[in-house]
């Protein structure tokens, strides 16, 4: 009977020794540590194994596109037919020249061949594909709208100036003629249509300048073509012509116009020529 109760004793007076340990165990797991009181090591995360990129896959790279000759010579940030008239305008200078595109020491008609290379590159051979999403022309033609009389002075205008549509299916040449003008080395035009009613077929520079004119590739878009030309032996001789002749096929037979826009007259000393315009009508049957 003594036996036990200095056994319960004994573990009465452990108790009470061992009850402050556990309480502060208690408070520093839940609490926390006390400040200054380092309670674990800090945990030292793995390292991750080297990854040898030597065998990995690599991913494609697409390299820059190439891009056109630099030869806007005249340093306007196109390239146009006029570099070329700034070029023929500095023929057989010797030693450096900004219209020397091929650094041979002379200005000659090479380097005008180099304008026509550096504007395929930019245009496309044939023409820039046409853009669907152009909206169609918003100018309504009135089938019984007289046409006002050609302006005074030097014009560039649609002709047949009115004519009737033919059948769908069927073929409308319309040309790009001038008048009244003196001195033009080089042009340029813009002929817009509605694609509706017609189809761009194809343009061809015409006689107006002298034989060798060099034309610049058509730039087609859905619903306008644009064209340019200049001579490399000299003015057009007469006051009036046919600057270019313009193919399209009838979609639809019905009212319409062809328009003309950005149009440029250059003379031989490359000033820009003053100019009226006139659009030509295409009424329905």
């Amino acid at each position: 009977m003594n036996n036990e109760k200095s056994m319960y004793i004994c573990r009465a007076i452990l108790m009470s020794c061992l009850a402050p340990v556990a309480i502060l165990l208690c408070c520093t797991v839940f609490i926390g540590c006390p400040e200054g009181t380092e309670m674990v090591e800090d945990v030292i995360q793995p390292t991750p194994p080297a990854v040898d990129t030597a065998d990995a896959p690599q991913e494609p790279t697409t390299p820059p596109p190439e891009k056109a000759p630099s030869v806007d010579v005249n340093g306007d940030g196109v390239v146009s037919l006029e570099d070329v008239t700034f070029i023929l305008s500095r023929l057989g200078r010797e030693g450096e020249d900004p219209a020397d595109v091929d650094g041979d020491g002379i200005v000659t008609i090479a380097d005008a061949e180099l304008i026509e290379a550096g504007m395929k590159a930019i245009a496309g051979t044939g023409g820039t594909p046409p853009d669907e999403t152009s909206p169609p022309p918003t100018r309504p033609v009135v089938a019984d709208e007289p046409l006002a009389p050609l302006p005074a002075g030097t014009v560039v205008f649609v002709e047949p100036r009115q004519v009737t549509s033919p059948a769908a299916g069927q073929q409308l040449r319309v040309n790009i003629n001038v008048k009244d003008a003196a001195d033009v080395t080089a042009y340029e035009v813009t002929v817009g249509f509605d694609p509706t009613a017609l189809r761009y077929v194809g343009i061809e520079n015409a006689d107006y300048l002298p034989a060798g004119a060099f034309a610049s590739p058509p730039q087609v878009a859905a619903n306008s073509v644009y064209l340019a030309a200049v001579s490399v032996s000299g003015p057009a001789a007469a006051a009036s012509g046919t600057l270019a002749t313009v193919t399209f096929e009838v979609v639809s037979a019905k009212a319409s116009t062809i328009t003309l826009s950005d149009v440029l007259l250059s003379d031989s000393n490359v000033t820009p020529l003053a100019l009226n315009t006139a659009d030509g009508k295409v009424d329905a049957p």
